[in-house]
């Protein structure tokens, strides 16, 4: 992913930038960030959280646990809840 990208994933998602570089999704909302590496595929879900520094993403969840993965890896992010997604499950990637 660019760093392009993941800009335009923190405006779609309405990201608040916060003091110490790192950005907060709004209340209610979360991300799934997809990532793949040599064959391997990893789901990150209900991210609340994100930074990026020297293209290292650290992601926190709703649970707290800290994700740590490289921006080269990270190809797709899709946005639950919050104001402009309706109830339900909706299929594809963000756009």
């Amino acid at each position: 992913m660019t760093k392009d990208m993941y800009d335009t994933i923190l405006q779609r998602a309405e990201c608040t930038a916060k003091d110490d570089g790192s950005s907060d999704l709004p209340e209610g909302r979360t991300l799934t960030l997809y990532l793949s590496r040599d064959g391997s595929s990893l789901q990150v879900s209900r991210v609340v959280e994100l930074s990026l520094e020297s293209g290292v993403v650290e992601a926190v969840n709703n649970k707290g646990e800290l994700f740590v993965v490289a921006l080269d890896d990270l190809f797709a992010a899709s946005v639950q809840g919050g104001s402009k997604s309706s109830p339900g499950r909706k299929a594809g990637f963000l756009g």
